[in-house]
């Protein structure tokens, strides 16, 4: 049962915040429902544990509250066998209360050492293809610098909803990919690969696309809208 448990929590995370996500972002400010995580993060900064730590955008918190909870999705890390980053992300903004632009810069520094360490130990069993680390390298350090400049030009609102988009892409992906397995089904296979790759390409054009019309001022368009609908 122990991979059932496992596969059921991954795709049960994953659609959990990624609609949590996507719900604060269609949420107007001004609603009831946008200041319940408002008042989440308020609470949790109201708790004065020494040692306290001051975030940019003047969020101040608990450095006993963010380790416990880098612990704990450490642990649900550990457990489920895959990268923190999707929930380490939404921990922050809505339990912290810290900025969406913060809080993905912090969760790629933090993604980086860890998955330096990891490198580390797969390295010394031989287990990195150097060649290939070139060539990504090259493609990522570029698609890094245009995902980081178009980040701070979007809408924090946007961001989450793009970010909404990939975990529910990702979520539907897992399923679909365990179904096939489970049953033989090639075609469901298929259909994870496009629904990974395919929502990859979406959201990283509709954020390059939302940059872009930001930096012209013009919203008016069909294609900007779209980005912002």
């Amino acid at each position: 049962m122990a991979d059932l448990v496992i596969n059921v929590s991954y795709v049960g995370l994953l659609a959990l915040v990624g609609l949590f996500t996507l719900r604060d972002a269609w949420t107007d400010e001004s609603d009831d429902e946008s200041g319940a995580s408002l008042d989440l993060a308020e609470r949790v900064q109201a708790i004065e544990i020494p040692p306290m730590v001051t975030f940019r955008g003047d969020v101040r918190v608990s450095g006993v509250i963010v380790a416990a909870i880098g612990l704990v999705i450490g642990v649900l890390s550990g457990f489920l066998g895959v990268g923190g980053g999707f929930l380490l992300m939404p921990a922050m903004m809505y339990g912290l209360g810290i900025p969406a632009a913060i809080a993905v810069g912090t969760d790629i520094l933090q993604i980086t050492i860890s998955g330096a360490f990891g490198a580390f130990t797969y390295a010394q069993s031989g287990a990195v293809a150097l060649p290939v680390v070139a060539f990504l390298l090259v493609g990522s350090a570029l698609g890094a610098r245009i995902g980081a400049g178009a980040t701070n030009l979007v809408d924090e609102d946007e961001i989450k909803g793009y970010f909404a988009a990939m975990l529910l892409a990702g979520s539907l992906a897992v399923a679909t990919n365990k179904l096939g397995n489970i049953y033989g089904i090639a075609a469901l296979n298929t259909v994870s690969t496009v629904l990974i790759f395919g929502a990859a390409f979406l959201v990283s054009g509709a954020v390059v696309l939302a940059a872009v019309c930001r930096l012209r001022s013009n919203a008016s368009s069909t294609w900007c809208r779209l980005t912002t609908s």
